[in-house]
């Protein structure tokens, strides 16, 4: 697979959010003078040249984030369903 500046921004950010930069670059281990490049490279409509090997890496990230993020909507709604008692 490969990945562009635009799929890289967009899995940050369905991560983190719009702040994604930072934790995103910790997460990966990246420099976060990189990720703002990528990030500037977006923004500017340029290409920027990502290891393809990130690919991989953030589909499981993104996969563990989204099993995450069920568990929590889950215990959210059981307490939401105790409060209404």
């Amino acid at each position: 697979m490969t990945i562009d500046a635009k799929l890289f921004a967009q899995a940050g950010e369905a991560m983190f959010g719009p702040d994604w930069r930072q934790p995103l670059a910790e997460l990966i281990g990246m420099n976060i003078r990189t990720v703002r490049r990528i990030s500037a490279a977006l923004r500017e409509g340029e290409d920027y040249p990502i290891n393809p090997t990130l690919a991989p890496v953030l589909a499981e990230h993104l996969r563990a984030y989204a099993r995450r993020s069920q568990e929590e909507a889950k215990a959210a709604e059981e307490l939401a369903k105790k409060l209404e008692k």
